[in-house]
C-alpha cells in the first residue's frame, strides 16, 4: 500500500509538467494573434505574395482543422490572378501528422486533469482534511519540477535552437515530411524558423509563469495552514 502511495504521488507531480506544458501547446495552437503577429514579424505577406487578409483565413482555416475529424487540410488561396490550392501533397501529408501531435497534446491534457481530479479525490476520501496539506506540497513539487524541466530546455532553445528543432521534429515524426523546399513550399514561407522560435518561447514563458504562480499559491497556502496549526509542544515535567 505504501509503495502504491508513493507511486500515486510520484505521478502526481510528473502530471503538473504534463498538464502545464500541453495546456500552453494546446492554447499556442489555436491562437490566431500568434501566427498573425509571427506573419508581421517576418513580413510573410511579402515572400508568399498572400495578402495579409487571405493569411488570417489561412490561420482560421488551419485552427478548425486541428479541432475537426477531416483527415487532410484543404485550403486555396488567390495566386496570380487564380485561386489556387495553397499546399502541395507532401504539405498536407505532413499537415495530417501535425494535427495528431496537436491531438495528442489534448490527450495530455486531459488525461494529466483527470489523473489530477481521481488522485485528489481518492486522497481526500481517505485522509479527510489530513489530506490538505499532502496535495498543496505535491503540487509545489510539481510546480517546482515543472520550472526546472523550463529553464533546461530554455537554455538549449536559446543556445543552439536549430539542435532543438531537429532533435523534436526527429523525435515527434516518424518520417522526414517535415523536410520541406523554401524555394517552393508555402508552409516553410509562411512558417520559418523564426516564428518557431519565437512560438516555443511564448509557450516556455507561458509554462514558467504558470508554474510560478502555482508556486506561490501553495507556498502561501502551506504557510497559512502552518500557521493555523502550530506543532505541538512536548509539556514540561512536574517540577
Amino acid at each position: 500500500m505504501k509503495l502504491l502511495s508513493i507511486a500515486g504521488s510520484l505521478l502526481f507531480i510528473l502530471a503538473w509538467p504534463l498538464l502545464l506544458t500541453s495546456t500552453s501547446v494546446s492554447v499556442a495552437a489555436n491562437s490566431p494573434s500568434l501566427y498573425n503577429n509571427g506573419f508581421d514579424k517576418y513580413n510573410i505577406p511579402a515572400s508568399t505574395g498572400i495578402g495579409k487578409p487571405e493569411l488570417k483565413l489561412v490561420v482560421l482555416q488551419m485552427i478548425d482543422y486541428y479541432n475537426s475529424d477531416r483527415e487532410y487540410l484543404d485550403i486555396k488561396v488567390p495566386l496570380g490572378g487564380k485561386t489556387v490550392d495553397l499546399f502541395n501533397e507532401r504539405e498536407i501529408e505532413h499537415m495530417k501528422d501535425v494535427k495528431g501531435l496537436i491531438n495528442f497534446s489534448y490527450l495530455l491534457q486531459w488525461s494529466s486533469i483527470l489523473y489530477v481530479i481521481i488522485f485528489g479525490s481518492i486522497g481526500f476520501f481517505w485522509r479527510k482534511g489530513k489530506f490538505r496539506r499532502s496535495i498543496f506540497r505535491l503540487i509545489l513539487k510539481g510546480s517546482l519540477a515543472t520550472l526546472a524541466v523550463v529553464l533546461i530546455l530554455s537554455a538549449f532553445v536559446v543556445f543552439n535552437f536549430q539542435g532543438f528543432f531537429l532533435g523534436f521534429h526527429l523525435l515527434s515524426f516518424s518520417n522526414d515530411l517535415w523536410v520541406l523546399d523554401p524555394s517552393r513550399d508555402y508552409l516553410i514561407k509562411m512558417f520559418t524558423e523564426g516564428f518557431f522560435f519565437d512560438a516555443t518561447l511564448y509557450i516556455g514563458i507561458a509554462v514558467a509563469v504558470e508554474a510560478a504562480i502555482i508556486c506561490g499559491l501553495m507556498t502561501l497556502l502551506l504557510k497559512k495552514r502552518g500557521s493555523n496549526h502550530p506543532p505541538e509542544v512536548e509539556p514540561l515535567p512536574p517540577q
